[in-house]
């Protein structure tokens, strides 16, 4: 064998063996421990740049996730509850830090808001919210009860009022019997059966 083929030869051997002992050593590397329990008041996820996307955090003193765009602006937030309302997740649009959509329990039941651009004006649909009605409302632009079709008890009943919130007009089905009431602008009933 000549010269330069023993030489070739030497140096597959030394990048076979080379890769061998890599191939032993990354097999036999100590594994990390993991942590069982990680505690921290803030988690944050971050995005190639840097920039907060999601964070688990305490409010409060009440757990939450929040979700951000890119622009930082909170998209998505789930939270534990508080002594005042219970979980809930809010929806955001993206251009201001006020919820479009809020899902929550309230007594325990599910309780669903939601918010016109203007930030007012929502509409709320509840299912037997403790001393309340289970039913959806509709409000106006200002704030003010415009429809209202709830059941409480055995009453189902249906409401219409005019932009002042006073109460025109109501459909009512009470122990099977329906009922219509219609009332003038300064509240007199004009029309009622039975």
């Amino acid at each position: 064998m000549s010269r330069g083929k023993w030489a070739m030869m030497t140096v597959a051997v030394c990048v076979l063996a080379a890769a061998v002992a890599v191939a032993y050593a990354a097999g036999t590397q100590a594994a990390v421990p993991v942590q069982e329990v990680v505690k921290a008041q803030r988690f944050e996820l971050v995005d190639a740049e840097g920039k907060a996307r999601a964070v688990l955090a305490l409010k409060d003193g009440d757990p939450g996730l929040v979700l951000l765009d890119k622009d930082g602006r909170p998209r998505a937030w789930l939270d534990g509850g508080n002594s005042v309302s219970g979980p809930g997740l809010r929806l955001y649009d993206g251009t201001s830090f006020f919820a479009r959509s809020e899902l929550t329990l309230r007594g325990g039941e599910p309780f669903l808001l939601l918010y016109g651009k203007d930030e007012r004006g929502c509409a709320a649909l509840s299912l037997d919210v403790v001393g309340v009605l289970s039913g959806f409302t509709l409000p106006d632009k200002d704030d003010k009860l415009r429809a209202l079709m709830g059941v409480e008890g055995e009453m189902l009943g249906l409401t219409l009022q005019d932009k002042d919130g006073e109460l025109r007009s109501a459909l009512v089905l009470v122990d099977g019997n329906p009922r219509l009431l219609l009332r003038d602008k300064e509240g007199k009933v004009i029309w009622g059966a039975p």
